[in-house]
Parts: structure tokens; C-alpha cells; sequence
């Protein structure tokens, strides 16, 4: 299982690999994991959903990653 990020604006996760059935739209940097690489869509979760997208839509790097530490006093 490969980690990948959607790297387009939106990206549609379908229903099968083929069709126009959506589940949703995926925003740019979503987390995806590819379960199969098949054509012309991969199977993958994302968004705790499992579901096809276009592979040309996903990229291999994040778009943003935030960590708090709780120091006690505040965040830093």
C-alpha cells in the first residue's frame, strides 16, 4: 500500500473503475492509500471511504503537515 496526496484542485473518488458515479470530491493535499494500481483508475481509501480515483491526480507530496506540543504552559 502506497501513500499518495491528491495534487490537482479536486479530484473525484468514483463508486467503480469505470462509470461516473462519485462518493465525493477530494481537496488538494487529501491523504490517499492506494490498494490496488489498476486501469484506468486505482482502487484507494481516502476520507475513510474506499473508492477510484484517476492516478494522474495524485502526487507524493503533502500539502501541509501541523504539530502542537503541549508543553504545559501553551502551545508551541
Amino acid at each position: 500500500m502506497a501513500i499518495k496526496y491528491v495534487s490537482e484542485d479536486t479530484a473525484p473518488l468514483y463508486v467503480a473503475g469505470t462509470g461516473n458515479k462519485k462518493v465525493l470530491e477530494l481537496l488538494w493535499g487529501d491523504h490517499v492509500t492506494v490498494l490496488e494500481e489498476s486501469n484506468p483508475r486505482w482502487k484507494v481509501k481516502a476520507r475513510c471511504r474506499d473508492g477510484y480515483v484517476d492516478p494522474s491526480a495524485l502526487g507524493d507530496e503533502s500539502l501541509l503537515e501541523v504539530y502542537f506540543i503541549d508543553v504545559g504552559q501553551g502551545d508551541a
